[in-house]
């Protein structure tokens, strides 16, 4: 069965975030449907494109789940002029772009030049960096290489294929199908403040400081000036594998004082630190993960629970879901080498490394356990038998929530780091990435940073979150995620409605 489907959206079109959710691609600028046309799987179903001043958007659905960069040759050709006679000729396009999504690069042809060109250059950000049906992707409107420029407006022609044998192609009938550009439409940033806003909030930082950055006189110098101007409560590290605590301690204690006490820090092997401005009560070890006991509340308040995790990388799914699986059964116990409250506030934290299955991800929010027979039965990890919140905070000044970038690298940015947390008993009030190339000049200015800092510094951005224990700030027992209006008690969902009174 083949269904054909195209339609040409002339409203007003959200933002597009490419951030592996994707409810803003509800209003599509142009939507193009195929679905059960090949035999050769997967599928692609669908294509959808949108654009701002910046960028140039596009979701892709297939039948069946893929790791997009690592189990499938998805491309994409973009006949920027329209005149198959330029470009690299294509089976009726004239391609100036051509990308290869598995290989991590592609060619850029202009005039009768022709030159790789990688995902930075391209502006190119995928996402999400696990097993999905949907993924979407940018791609910069201006580029530019050591020796060729390229705007992409007005209308370009686009093919999407995927390159197995008797893979599918998208069109089917075509050389490709027209998109054009809406210039009404402007980048709008996501809202985040740089300061903290509340000082009864706590500030707290997840940094990968790729293999003891921390101790290069360059790299590391970058990171402390970075944590100066964030200024957090909290200081989450990992890969620290060679550096004496002590030393990261001094160092913040020069740079950001915490008073005749200095910082407070545990070091979990091989990589785990934590550093604090509040005493740590106790801190244990899980299969190289690390798990720390304080409060940041204030003694008569419940204690936080921090996971400060570095799962391992790449292709191994199956040594992270056993680190998952241990970590998850300590957490339903609440049992390590000390024991903590059924009710305290949980934070997991780190570098997840998560860029095979979904599963994973999935897992560490509900609670499932893979290996039941080993780590015992699934359970819901927040007191209130709910999940846990992702945070999911976006890079500063773009419209991506991706925390790690090589630029010289084969895979494109994507979000290795994350923020998992209870939220019946914590409230996130603000958070971001920080990424330096984001910032306004002033912002740089007033902080003391330039565009390159967070590419310095390391591979990884410091991922931040503002957060506090007050989730029923109206005390009408109806949480901030529930509540109507937090601010008053009269206002919630479990309040009599009254007739004509406009609320």
């Amino acid at each position: 069965m083949i269904f054909v489907f195209i339609a040409f959206c002339q409203c007003l079109h959200s933002q597009i975030l490419v951030d592996g959710i994707f409810e803003d691609w509800d209003d599509p600028v142009l939507l193009l449907t195929e679905t059960g046309d090949v035999n050769q799987t997967p599928d692609i179903e669908s294509i959808s494109f949108s654009n701002d001043d910046l960028y140039l958007y596009g979701k892709i659905s297939l039948s069946e789940s893929i790791d997009l960069l690592d189990e499938q040759w998805l491309s994409i050709y973009i006949d920027a002029d329209n005149d198959p006679n330029t470009g690299f000729p294509n089976d009726g396009l004239g391609t100036e772009i051509t990308y290869y999504f598995n290989a991590g690069n592609g060619f850029l042809n202009v005039g009768n030049d022709s030159e790789s060109i990688g995902h930075t250059n391209l502006g190119l950000v995928s996402s999400p960096t696990i097993t999905s049906k949907e993924f979407e992707f940018s791609i910069l409107r201006r580029l530019s290489t050591e020796n060729e420029q390229l705007f992409l407006n007005g209308d370009i022609t686009i093919r999407i294929e995927n390159g197995v044998d008797n893979g599918d192609i998208v069109p089917n009938d075509n050389p490709g199908f027209i998109y054009s550009f809406d210039e009404s439409f402007v980048f709008n940033q996501n809202n985040y403040s740089f300061i903290k806003q509340n000082e009864e909030n706590i500030r707290i930082v997840s940094y990968n400081s790729k293999q003891d950055g921390i101790a290069d006189p360059i790299a590391g110098l970058e990171q402390i000036k970075i944590l100066q101007a964030l200024n957090p409560d909290i200081i989450a590290y990992q890969e620290i594998y060679n550096t004496d605590p002590a030393i990261v301690a001094q160092a913040l204690d020069q740079a950001m004082p915490n008073g005749s006490q200095g910082w407070f820090y545990a070091h979990v092997f091989p990589d785990i630190m934590l550093f604090s401005r509040m005493e740590m009560e106790a801190f244990d070890w899980v299969d190289g993960n690390g798990v720390f006991l304080l409060y940041p509340f204030g003694d008569d308040s419940s204690p936080l629970v921090i996971f400060n995790v570095h799962f391992p990388c790449c292709d191994n799914d199956i040594q992270r879901k056993e680190e998952i699986d241990h970590l998850l059964s300590k957490l339903r116990d609440k049992e390590t080498n000390f024991l903590f409250e059924q009710d305290a506030p949980v934070i997991i934290l780190g570098d997840f490394n998560l860029v095979g299955e979904a599963s994973e991800l999935m897992a560490l929010l509900s609670g499932n356990i893979f290996d039941q027979s080993t780590y015992g039965s699934s359970f819901t990890p927040d007191c209130d038998g709910s999940w846990l919140i992702d945070a999911n905070p976006y890079t500063t000044g773009l419209p991506f929530n991706y925390t790690w970038n090589n630029p010289n690298g084969s895979y494109d940015p994507g979000r290795l780091d994350f923020f998992l947390y209870t939220g019946s008993k914590l409230k996130v009030e603000n958070g971001f990435v920080l990424d330096t190339k984001g910032l306004t000049d002033n912002e740089l200015m007033a902080h003391g940073l330039t565009s390159s800092s967070t590419s310095i510094a390391s591979d990884h951005l410091p991922l931040t979150i503002d957060l506090n224990n007050i989730v029923d700030a109206d005390g009408d027992g109806y949480i901030y995620s529930v509540d109507c209006d937090d601010l008053d008690p009269e206002v919630n969902s479990g309040a009599s409605e009254i007739p004509n009174n406009d609320i």
